[in-house]
């Protein structure tokens, strides 16, 4: 089995079915005029067969002014599954005055992505590809569409479907609490891989540098997004099946 597949048709239901009878937690994700935004919830059950599934009162992860429940909007979903992490996007929808449980709903969807957990295990480029990582922050205002400031460059030190680390030569500007959008090309003359983040850690590295730890934000909860994971664990599979090897020259790849 690859490390990424996407299941359609009755594979996608029987998956999903199983996980809404375990009552499986689950992770929501949204962007909002303030960002990336994180709700957690569980499956509750299921509402209409291949239509709608109840799930919890949804919980911000932490407290974000100016945000309300996006009720009607398509949002990315992600649950565990054994050794999988299963992905898809779903509406959200609001109570129903008819309904004695009050729940919450999911449309049912399309497709469903699984990504195996190896893939979320950190691979370090093979030896002597130097991969040069361009990364800058993304403000978000009310109303408005993302703005991009002040450009970083670093080096990618590992990476990982879900994050990756880069090493910078200075802390300068970094903020934890920014998204930052980047972009670093996997390979030379490969196509680049786009993918927001925010800062996770940071700890210092040989000659001075720091190693910036970053996560990928939102990669369910957008048709881009899940190409750019799909890619991430192809690239990632191939530096795990690479690592421990040698390489007798040093390539440089674009960012």
């Amino acid at each position: 089995m690859s490390e990424s597949h996407v299941l359609k048709g009755p594979q996608r239901d029987r998956m999903l079915a199983a996980a809404v009878e375990r009552f499986t937690p689950i992770t929501l994700t949204h962007r909002s005029d303030v960002g990336w935004v994180s709700y957690t919830s569980q499956f509750l059950g299921v509402r209409a067969p291949g239509k709608t599934i109840n799930i919890g009162a949804p919980v911000p992860r932490r407290t974000y002014l100016g945000v309300g429940l996006p009720l009607g909007e398509t949002l990315g979903v992600a649950f565990r599954a054994g050794h999988k992490k299963c992905l898809f996007c779903g509406r959200l929808g609001g109570p129903s005055p008819s309904q004695a449980d009050a729940a919450f709903t999911l449309s049912w969807p399309d497709a469903l992505q699984q990504v195996r957990r190896r893939s979320y295990e950190r691979a370090a480029p093979p030896p002597g590809l130097v991969i040069p990582v361009r990364f800058w922050v993304v403000t978000h205002s009310l109303g408005k569409p993302p703005a991009e400031q002040g450009v970083r460059y670093g080096e990618l030190e590992d990476l990982s479907a879900g994050g990756m680390r880069v090493l910078i030569a200075d802390l300068a500007g970094i903020d934890d609490k920014s998204t930052y959008r980047c972009v670093f090309a996997p390979k030379p003359h490969a196509a680049p891989i786009v993918a927001e983040a925010v800062v996770r850690h940071r700890e210092a590295a040989a000659g001075g540098r720091t190693s910036l730890g970053l996560a990928f934000v939102g990669l369910e909860a957008t048709e881009e997004g899940r190409a750019a994971l799909a890619d991430l664990v192809r690239v990632v599979a191939q530096f795990q099946r690479l690592e421990g090897t040698s390489r007798p020259h040093t390539a440089r790849a674009k960012a």
